[in-house]
């Protein structure tokens, strides 16, 4: 499916999460495959992008709705990720949440 396509016509929530590693840690990046391969399978999730460079990582995730991503946030293996990530050294810079409306994206119709 086109990205463009899940982000038409309806509300969407977006999760920002920015973290710095002082060292390449092929641990973390299993981990980071794995849980976006679970968030994928999660109720409510749309799609994921992410970047890293230099040791400075950005992961933005699209949601249906704030419970969707309460759930995500709750998932037991996300929380037991989340302390193994935080564990290793990962500094966690931002995580923030935004409601947007796909319409709005689009341009002026």
């Amino acid at each position: 499916m086109e990205r463009k396509s899940l982000l038409n016509n309806k509300s969407y929530y977006a999760v920002i999460f920015t973290s710095i590693q002082s060292e390449v840690n092929k641990d973390y990046e299993e981990m980071a495959e794995l849980m976006i391969s679970l968030a994928k399978k999660q109720p409510g999730f749309l799609m994921v992008g992410s970047a890293l460079s230099n040791g400075i990582g950005i992961t933005v995730a699209y949601w249906e709705t704030e419970e969707s991503i309460r759930n995500w946030k709750n998932n037991e293996k996300h929380l037991v990720a989340r302390h193994k990530g935080r564990s290793a050294g990962t500094v966690i810079i931002a995580l923030h949440r935004s409601k947007e409306n796909k319409n709005l994206l689009a341009g002026n119709k």
